[in-house]
Parts: C-alpha cells; sequence; structure tokens
C-alpha cells in the first residue's frame, strides 16, 4: 500500500503526458490537412422531450389566455 506514491513520476503523470503528446499530435495533423482548428466550446443539442414540453407549456399559456379574453 502507498508504493504508487513512492515512485519518482506517478501514472497519472505519465497519463497526462500521453494526453498532451495525443492533442499536439492532432492539433499537428489539422495543421498540416488545412482543417480549422477545434472552436473550443460547442453547445449540445436540444434535448426533444425538452422541446415537446415547452411547446405544451406555451399552447396551454395561449390556450388559457384565450379564455381569460372570453373566446374559446
Amino acid at each position: 500500500m502507498g508504493a504508487c506514491l513512492s515512485s519518482g513520476k506517478g501514472h497519472l503523470e505519465q497519463v497526462d503526458d500521453s494526453v498532451h503528446v495525443m492533442l499536439a499530435h492532432d492539433r499537428k495533423k489539422r495543421k498540416e490537412s488545412g482543417n480549422a482548428a477545434t472552436s473550443g466550446y460547442k453547445p449540445r443539442a436540444a434535448n426533444p422531450a425538452l422541446e415537446r414540453a415547452k411547446i405544451a407549456e406555451k399552447e396551454g399559456e395561449e390556450k388559457t389566455e384565450e379564455t381569460a379574453n372570453g373566446n374559446q
């Protein structure tokens, strides 16, 4: 127990180094092929179930406004 901490360079540092090497390689290949670099943040696509719920909620509000105005 604890032997992994006694080594000079831990496993996590090696993994971190390999990730940096992989990212640098990807960046180099994108530059060579002429592709643009990744833009960074890319928002997630909207959840269809949540979109349906929003539409249903808006329709419900419209119906209540119509009945409040006396229109049916």
